[in-house]
Parts: C-alpha cells; structure tokens; sequence
C-alpha cells in the first residue's frame, strides 16, 4: 500500500506523485509536486522517496544562508 505523501513545502499543493527513473540497479525514486515542479530527495525504493519526501526541518535548526563563520 503506497504511503500518503504531504504537501508540496514549497507551494502547499496536494497534487504530488512518486516518480521512478533509471534503470537496474541505477534506479531511483522521489517525490514530484505536479503544479510547481519541485523534486524531492531521491531513494532507493518508493517507500524511502515517500519517507525522505515527508521529513520537513525545522527551520530554526537551519542556517543563515551565508555558510560558516570565518573569523
């Protein structure tokens, strides 16, 4: 049964798909948001696609935008 996928984090639409490419053992999957285009994070098999399409962070865990501090 294949997991529910949550909202597209860049413009909140439902209309998401999992994708496959490649071919063998080249072969991938992730999340697609079918309105704006965004891919997600690639894995293995379609369970892990959803998985790593689901994680969101939190933004206080992210940085600035500017790398490290050189000092």
């Amino acid at each position: 049964m294949a997991k529910e996928l949550d909202s597209c984090p860049f413009c909140q639409s439902l209309d998401i798909s999992l994708e496959n490419f490649g071919v063998g053992r080249h072969r991938g999957f992730h999340g697609h948001c079918n309105d704006c285009g965004a891919d997600g994070p690639i894995g293995d098999d379609s369970d892990e696609a959803s998985d790593r399409w689901n994680t969101r962070y939190d933004k206080k865990k992210r940085g600035d935008g500017h790398g490290p501090r050189r000092g």
